[in-house]
């Protein structure tokens, strides 16, 4: 298992966006979501939900943008699904800090439609190209001082009619 991400293995149904709000949120167009319609159509988040409550948004990132290298100052694990097609890049560095020129880095290659669970307390950068970048994203309400990627790992597992890790 990565440290960084892992592949929850379940498709998300899109047909059921509702937007109900759009702001700027850490410099993101922000398009809130219904989540009682995100539900309806993807029950398996609606069992995360049960046991780790979100909130739920696109984030759209422009064409030709890159987002710094940073760990997120209020997550500590969140749920992504890239929604739209797009050339991008999506990489980890468990060593960016440290002294040097150059940093390993792990790529996330998103499966369109995908939901993955995300480390967000390992460095993380995006790069963007050609045109908007769509994410699906799910932000705990628990913060990173209160849930980690392991946490998070752990809650789901013990979830019993919550196979997807199986």
């Amino acid at each position: 298992m990565s440290e960084c991400f892992k592949d929850l293995g379940i498709k998300l149904d899109t047909s059921c966006f509702e937007t109900q709000q759009e702001l700027y949120y850490f410099n993101f167009l922000t398009k809130v979501l219904n989540k009682d319609k995100i539900f309806e159509k993807n029950p398996k988040l609606k069992q995360i939900n049960d046991v780790l409550p979100f909130d739920c948004a696109l984030l759209v990132l422009k064409p030709f943008v890159t987002y710094k290298w940073h760990k997120d100052s209020k997550r500590g694990v969140c749920i992504n699904a890239l929604v739209s097609d797009s050339n991008y890049f999506t990489c980890f560095s468990k060593n960016y800090d440290k002294p040097g020129v150059q940093s390993d880095i792990i790529k996330l290659d998103y499966k369109k439609n995908n939901l993955y669970l995300f480390n967000n307390q390992i460095y993380h950068t995006v790069f963007n190209f050609e045109k908007e970048r769509i994410l699906f994203s799910c932000e705990f309400n628990l913060n990173k001082n209160k849930l980690s990627y392991e946490d998070a790992i752990k809650i789901i597992n013990e979830k019993k009619d919550f196979n997807s890790f199986k």
